[in-house]
């Protein structure tokens, strides 16, 4: 039985709810009718965008002082691909870097630094004698490829430190490969349509591989497994390490990824600041234009405006409130700013407030289908904007393919980009030799978008795993362009929809623990990413991170080799997958607590 006064405190406590419920709803609507971007809030302000780049710059020329008794890494060659991308990863970890002119020198240098990342095209029937000088120093050696075969053919002393028994071919040509657990995050993984040539080698039965050739020929089939052609391995070199890649895995971007799991294969703990970011684009969203008419009338039966309004839309929240990312759309009010029918310029309100109750933002881009000067193309959508939106400020922009000559300017002052500081830009395996770039004299930060929601091929997949486990930073486009000019038949939103929901759930659910933001908070990871410097060290079973950052928090990556976190002061922690964890430190300094579990003790280089 209730009393009356328990009746009064239900009562009382109901409307607190409903009272608060109400604010809410209301608070919500206020901002929605205001017209405003409301990501801009999880943005830093200019004056802290300025101070991160500023000291982004101030640590990127510290790590390269090439003072070698304080350096980290020792990069042996000159300015091939493997060095460059070598010398980003660097930077993005933070590790102190100098230089090599060739394998003797560093072999010569007693403040020789602890890993060294070698051109394999330095290597020489004469480099046996540095080889195990570095490895009788507790060195370890990552060597960019294969040397050539007739380097290991007149020397057995390069052969015995890289761990070879024999060269059983000059090349052969794979299907793919298999890529075993624990090296990088996503877990063991099969490839079977990654196509490859390279020299085929028997190891010795001590050599640890990580990655091992597949193919389809029937000669493949007669080999036993430690007899799989290998991509990647660790021979012990007395009591340093040599790592040998197989393949040109260090010659683009994905070169992070592989050179961060063997540097944590060869620590005992292996600490790294990643961004915890996951960013969903779709490009060309609202159109706000009848386009090319005939086409889709064929395909949809309507107007591009009816299309996108009531067919796209409703499917693409469909699949975001699924999939719990977080919207960031492109929008054209046009695509061909020449040739087109009708506008609906007022259309742009409304799915503006439902992409806002969703939690996105929208940007402007470079692309279209016309030809008119950009700056003309740019100015007229950011007018649609002013007359429907007027208080909404456009802080994204993507270039569409365009080449940064010809849009950098538009960032000062007084131009049509001036507002703008996130500049998105297809990716480039072997483009920029930064992954994150700033541009332009202000604060503008370019980030990559390197996969494609409706398209999940092997070699996406791989690049998913290596640019995840380096950065901790995930981009994906969905581009409608094609709906309105399709070039082929998966050009039809019926299958684009399909792919892109069909390949969220095998692929890029494995790395859900990563936060879903839009690009302007993703744009704030990224900063505060690479201005971050960090100390850490372990006393017994406590490893003490320590970031220098003025952000509220910081994300880092921990990989442990037989151990297991049991606590955590100063942040919190999330296991990714066995030996992987995600550290988020929400003070000065985090300290981990680790106990050992009954797995085999570490034997890491």
């Amino acid at each position: 039985m209730v009393t009356k006064s328990n009746f009064l405190v239900i009562t009382i406590i109901m409307l607190v709810v409903l009272i608060m419920f109400q604010s809410t709803s209301i608070s919500e609507e206020i901002a929605l009718s205001s017209g405003e971007n409301l990501s801009l809030e999880l943005g830093a302000d200019m004056d802290a965008q300025l101070q991160l780049r500023e000291e982004y710059d101030e640590i990127s020329g510290e790590l390269s002082s090439g003072d070698a008794a304080e350096c980290r890494i020792g990069l042996v060659g000159s300015d091939e691909p493997c060095l460059r991308y070598a010398r980003e990863w660097c930077v993005n970890q933070k590790k102190s870097y100098c230089g090599y002119l060739n394998l003797e020198d560093a072999a010569n240098d007693s403040d020789c630094p602890d890993m060294l990342i070698v051109d394999s095209s330095l290597i020489t029937p004469e480099s046996g004698d540095a080889l195990r000088t570095l490895g009788s120093r507790d060195k370890t050696v990552v060597i960019s490829g294969l040397p050539s075969v007739s380097v290991l053919e007149s020397s057995d002393a390069v052969m015995d430190c890289l761990g070879i028994e024999t060269v059983r071919e000059e090349e052969v040509e794979l299907d793919g490969f298999k890529m075993f657990a624990s090296f990088i995050l996503g877990g063991e993984v099969v490839y079977d349509d990654y196509a490859m040539s390279l020299p085929f080698v028997q190891l010795d039965s001590s050599v640890r591989v990580f990655i091992v050739g597949q193919s389809d020929e029937s000669w493949f089939e007669e080999l036993e497994n430690e007899e799989l052609p290998p991509l990647l391995w660790r021979n012990y070199n007395y009591t340093g390490s040599v790592y040998v890649v197989n393949a040109d895995f260090l010659e683009g971007h994905i070169a992070a990824g592989i050179l961060t799991g063997i540097a944590s294969d060869a620590a005992a703990e292996y600490v790294y600041p990643v961004v915890n970011a996951q960013m969903s684009i779709v490009n060309a969203f609202p159109l706000l234009a009848d386009e090319n008419t005939e086409a889709v009338y064929n395909n949809y039966g309507q107007g591009s405006i009816a299309v996108f309004r009531d067919i796209i839309w409703p499917t693409i929240a469909a699949i975001y409130y699924d999939t719990d990312e977080q919207m960031t759309t492109i929008c054209s009010p046009k695509l061909d700013y020449v040739s087109y029918e009708q506008t609906s310029y007022e259309t742009l309100e409304y799915l503006y407030q439902e992409i806002s109750k969703m939690r996105g933002e929208m940007g402007l881009s470079g692309y279209q289908v016309s030809d008119i000067p950009l700056e003309e193309k740019l100015t007229e959508d950011a007018d649609v904007f002013g007359e429907q939106l007027p208080n909404y400020k456009i802080q994204t922009f993507y270039s569409g393919g365009l080449e940064l000559d010809e849009y950098e300017s538009l960032f000062d002052t007084g131009e049509v980009l001036e507002d703008i500081r996130t500049v998105l830009a297809p990716y480039e395996e072997q483009g920029s030799d930064s992954f994150f770039d700033y541009v332009g004299s202000d604060s503008v930060l370019r980030l990559s978008i390197y996969m494609d929601s409706t398209v999940h091929e092997d070699e996406d997949d791989f690049r998913l795993c290596c640019l995840q486990t380096a950065y901790g930073y995930y981009s994906t486009m969905t581009d409608l362009s094609k709906v309105v000019y399709p070039e082929e038949p998966n050009d039809l939103f019926n299958i684009m929809s399909e792919d892109w929901a069909k390949y969220y759930r095998p692929y890029r659910i494995r790395f859900s623990y990563f936060d879903k933001l839009t690009a302007t908070a993703a744009d704030a990871r990224v900063r505060s990413y690479l201005a971050i410097d960090y100390d850490y060290f372990r006393e017994g079973d406590e490893i003490t991170i320590a970031p220098v950052t003025d952000s509220e928090e910081c994300y880092f990556i921990l990989r442990l080799h037989g151990e297991e976190i049991t606590g955590i002061t100063g942040g919190s922690y999330t296991e990714l997958e066995t030996d992987w964890y995600l550290i988020n430190i929400t003070d000065e300094s985090a300290v981990v607590t680790v106990e050992q579990t009954n797995k085999t003790e570490y034997t890491g280089g």
